[in-house]
Protein backbone atom coordinates (compact mmCIF):
# COMPACT_ATOMS: atom_id res chain seq x y z
CA UNK A 1 0.00 0.00 0.00
CA UNK A 2 1.35 2.94 -0.95
CA UNK A 3 1.20 5.93 1.50
CA UNK A 4 -1.20 8.15 0.05
CA UNK A 5 -3.94 5.14 0.11
CA UNK A 6 -2.26 4.25 3.51
CA UNK A 7 -3.04 7.81 5.33
CA UNK A 8 -6.42 8.00 3.43
CA UNK A 9 -7.02 4.48 5.45
CA UNK A 10 -5.86 5.96 8.41
CA UNK A 11 -8.29 8.32 8.82
CA UNK A 12 -6.57 11.23 6.49
CA UNK A 13 -4.51 11.86 9.43
CA UNK A 14 -7.22 12.62 11.53
CA UNK A 15 -8.01 15.30 9.94
CA UNK A 16 -11.42 14.21 8.92
CA UNK A 17 -12.10 14.74 12.46
CA UNK A 18 -10.78 17.94 13.36
CA UNK A 19 -11.79 20.62 11.05
CA UNK A 20 -9.68 23.12 12.79
CA UNK A 21 -6.60 20.91 11.23
CA UNK A 22 -5.02 21.82 8.46
CA UNK A 23 -5.50 20.43 5.19
CA UNK A 24 -2.66 17.94 3.80
CA UNK A 25 -1.19 17.18 0.56
CA UNK A 26 -0.43 13.70 0.20
CA UNK A 27 2.35 13.81 -2.28
CA UNK A 28 4.06 16.29 0.03
CA UNK A 29 3.35 13.77 2.90
CA UNK A 30 4.53 10.97 0.57
CA UNK A 31 7.22 12.79 0.07
CA UNK A 32 8.84 13.13 3.67
CA UNK A 33 8.25 9.87 4.71
CA UNK A 34 10.41 8.63 1.82
CA UNK A 35 12.86 11.30 3.30
CA UNK A 36 12.71 10.41 6.56
CA UNK A 37 12.67 6.56 5.67
CA UNK A 38 16.48 7.29 4.23
CA UNK A 39 17.65 9.05 7.12
CA UNK A 40 21.15 7.42 9.02
CA UNK A 41 19.77 8.57 11.82
CA UNK A 42 16.70 6.86 11.47
CA UNK A 43 18.18 3.29 10.31
CA UNK A 44 19.78 3.71 13.88
CA UNK A 45 16.37 3.22 15.86
CA UNK A 46 16.20 -0.34 15.14
CA UNK A 47 17.01 -2.92 17.76
CA UNK A 48 16.51 -6.82 16.96
CA UNK A 49 14.32 -5.72 13.81
CA UNK A 50 12.30 -3.91 15.86
CA UNK A 51 11.57 -0.31 15.46
CA UNK A 52 12.20 2.18 18.25
CA UNK A 53 8.78 3.65 18.26
CA UNK A 54 9.04 6.12 21.14
CA UNK A 55 12.32 7.41 20.02
CA UNK A 56 11.55 7.88 16.51
CA UNK A 57 7.96 9.56 17.07
CA UNK A 58 9.67 12.92 17.84
CA UNK A 59 12.20 12.79 14.84
CA UNK A 60 8.98 12.32 12.71
CA UNK A 61 6.64 15.28 14.64
CA UNK A 62 10.13 17.74 14.12
CA UNK A 63 10.91 16.96 10.37
CA UNK A 64 7.17 17.41 10.02
CA UNK A 65 6.78 20.80 11.59
CA UNK A 66 9.97 21.40 9.89
CA UNK A 67 8.65 20.69 6.54
CA UNK A 68 5.70 22.33 6.92
CA UNK A 69 6.80 25.47 8.55
CA UNK A 70 5.53 27.81 6.01
CA UNK A 71 2.49 27.10 5.74
CA UNK A 72 1.23 24.95 8.60
CA UNK A 73 -0.99 27.55 10.78
CA UNK A 74 -0.57 24.73 13.80
CA UNK A 75 1.89 26.18 16.82
CA UNK A 76 5.57 24.59 17.47
CA UNK A 77 4.56 21.29 19.14
CA UNK A 78 5.92 21.44 23.22
CA UNK A 79 8.90 19.04 23.77
CA UNK A 80 6.67 17.70 27.08
CA UNK A 81 3.60 16.93 24.67
CA UNK A 82 5.87 15.67 21.81
CA UNK A 83 6.85 12.98 24.71
CA UNK A 84 4.35 12.08 26.10
CA UNK A 85 2.56 11.68 22.96
CA UNK A 86 5.46 9.36 22.33
CA UNK A 87 5.19 6.97 24.67
CA UNK A 88 1.87 6.95 24.05
CA UNK A 89 2.23 5.58 20.48
CA UNK A 90 4.35 3.19 21.23
CA UNK A 91 2.46 1.45 24.42
CA UNK A 92 -0.41 1.23 21.88
CA UNK A 93 1.13 -0.44 19.81
CA UNK A 94 2.82 -2.70 22.61
CA UNK A 95 -0.40 -3.40 24.69
CA UNK A 96 -2.50 -3.64 21.69
CA UNK A 97 -0.07 -5.91 20.06
CA UNK A 98 0.17 -4.46 16.97
CA UNK A 99 2.58 -5.76 14.21
CA UNK A 100 4.68 -2.54 13.15
CA UNK A 101 4.71 -1.87 9.12
CA UNK A 102 7.91 -4.34 7.31
CA UNK A 103 9.09 -3.66 3.70
CA UNK A 104 9.11 -6.61 1.93
CA UNK A 105 12.46 -7.67 3.19
CA UNK A 106 11.20 -7.49 6.75
CA UNK A 107 12.42 -4.38 8.18
CA UNK A 108 10.49 -1.76 9.96
CA UNK A 109 9.09 0.38 6.76
CA UNK A 110 9.82 4.16 8.31
CA UNK A 111 7.62 5.54 6.00
CA UNK A 112 4.50 3.92 7.26
CA UNK A 113 5.57 4.74 10.62
CA UNK A 114 5.80 8.29 9.61
CA UNK A 115 1.92 8.84 8.75
CA UNK A 116 1.35 6.69 11.31
CA UNK A 117 2.93 8.66 13.86
CA UNK A 118 2.03 11.51 12.45
CA UNK A 119 -1.47 10.43 12.11
CA UNK A 120 -1.27 9.57 16.17
CA UNK A 121 0.22 13.47 16.97
CA UNK A 122 -2.67 15.50 14.78
CA UNK A 123 -5.48 13.39 15.12
CA UNK A 124 -4.82 12.24 18.90
CA UNK A 125 -2.55 14.29 21.00
CA UNK A 126 -3.57 17.46 19.01
CA UNK A 127 -7.09 16.76 20.15
CA UNK A 128 -6.35 16.12 23.44
CA UNK A 129 -4.37 19.04 24.01
CA UNK A 130 -7.11 21.01 22.89
CA UNK A 131 -9.67 19.88 25.91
Amino acid sequence: MNCYRQAVVFGALGLAMGADLPAVDFEQLDEAARAFAQRDDVQALVEDNRPQLAKAYPLVIRDYFIRSANTDPLPEPRPTQVAKCARHYEMTWLQRRYVWPVTEDGTPDWRSIYIQALDHYLGFCLRQSQR
